[in-house]
């Protein structure tokens, strides 16, 4: 089995804004959403218009007309976050070389302080990895997936606001078009979830399924630590993120997507959601630091596909220096067949298949670099069997 990096970028909004915190990627409507876990907002990945800019119509063809949908269902006007985390109106952009008052250039130019290339540079890194690339034919632009917190849009610790994040660890993309975030659990305020459709979104205090989840795997509520999920026939499959320093191993529960989406939409309490297929995991250790689940994507074969990492944290909420990282090939027993390392350790926190080819797997993967300014990345892998 071989694993190569095809390719490299930093991820940018439409007006240079990084994309931080990337922590999954799902498909949605013409492209792909990235969740940040430290933010109100998610990042759209898609297609440009031939001006540049993404077009102004949702996945369902509608005119997005600056309103999305509240979690109640009403509209809302939508506003943009600003550089100190709190929630501002909407407004248009502006050129994209256009001075600021102070004089100082505007950040609307594709790569910052990232490092990354000017629009229309494709820089080489190592042998045929496109770097730090600039897409002109992609727009990124914001998805709003939770209301603002307190007033503000982005959290961290720096500010002291890290633990107000809705920490939205895995993406999976569900029927009808959606896409279903769930919170990490390893706080009361992290075991939410969001259904993000074309017409807004749709949030839910899923506690006592959190808690549920915490007993079937004979932990405390506070070793909680889900970081992945993936659809499994009619069952979502979603991964608990081992911590043996901290006495939690990998693991992963089966619940019904149907029931799960149900109790989104309020049509059922969470304590109604059955949980089953308990299954637990030793992916092995590398440098002496285990292995651990950070996402899952299932295969056309029944397969899963998981990204892990090792990273010598002591707890379920900060993080640690990452010794290795890879992906892990699970049978349909659920054991695990191979495991094929990521050149640099790369912590990949969310990963996609964008298709498979006659030799493997070609996958889209998203890199949280653990920084608050620095911007995530995403990465085009390869498997090959």
């Amino acid at each position: 089995m071989r694993l190569e990096i095809e390719e490299t970028s930093a991820l940018a909004f439409d007006d240079g804004s990084p994309v931080r915190a990337a922590s999954a990627i799902a498909p949605f409507g013409d492209g792909w959403l990235v969740a940040q876990d430290d933010a109100t907002h998610a990042a759209w990945i898609r297609p440009a218009t031939p001006t540049g800019h993404a077009p102004n119509t949702s996945p369902g063809g509608e005119a997005q007309s600056g309103r999305k949908a509240r979690s109640d269902g009403k509209a809302q006007p939508d506003r943009e976050a600003r550089s100190d985390g709190k929630a501002q109106p909407d407004r248009e952009a502006r050129s994209d070389r256009e001075a600021r008052s102070d004089g100082k250039a505007q950040p609307d130019e594709e790569a910052r302080s990232a490092g990354g290339a000017q629009p229309g540079t494709e820089p080489m890194s190592g042998e045929g990895v496109r770097s730090d690339v600039v897409r002109r034919s992609e727009s990124i632009t914001r998805v709003r997936v939770v209301d603002p917190v307190d007033g503000l849009e982005t959290f961290a610790a720096v500010d002291g606001t890290k633990h107000l994040k809705p920490d939205f660890e895995a993406a999976c993309a569900v029927p009808g078009g959606e896409v279903l975030l769930l919170g990490s659990g390893s706080s009361p305020t992290r075991m939410r979830a969001s259904l993000v459709g074309p017409d807004g979104f749709r949030v839910a205090d899923l506690r006592p399924l959190y808690l549920a989840v915490a007993a079937a795997f004979g932990l405390r509520a506070d070793q909680l630590n889900l970081e992945g999920a993936c659809l499994a026939g009619d069952r979502l499959r979603w991964f608990q993120r081992a911590n043996l320093a901290a006495g939690a191993a990998t693991a992963s529960a089966d619940i019904e997507v149907s029931a799960l989406l149900a109790a989104i939409r309020g049509e059922i309490t969470p304590d109604k959601i059955n949980i089953d297929g308990v299954r637990r995991y030793d992916l092995g250790v590398a440098h002496g630091v285990a292995l651990a689940v950070t996402d899952a994507v299932s295969l056309t074969d029944g397969r899963i596909l998981v990204s892990a990492a090792a990273e010598d944290t002591p707890n379920a909420v900060d993080d640690g220096p990452v010794v290795a990282s890879g992906l892990v090939l699970l049978g349909v027993d659920g054991e695990p067949q191979f495991f094929a390392e990521i050149p640099g350790a790369e912590k990949v926190e969310g990963l996609a298949v964008r298709e498979m080819t006659t030799d493997g797997v070609r996958l889209l993967a998203v890199v949280d670099a653990d920084d608050h300014e620095t911007p995530s990345r995403r990465l085009t892998l390869h498997l090959h069997w």
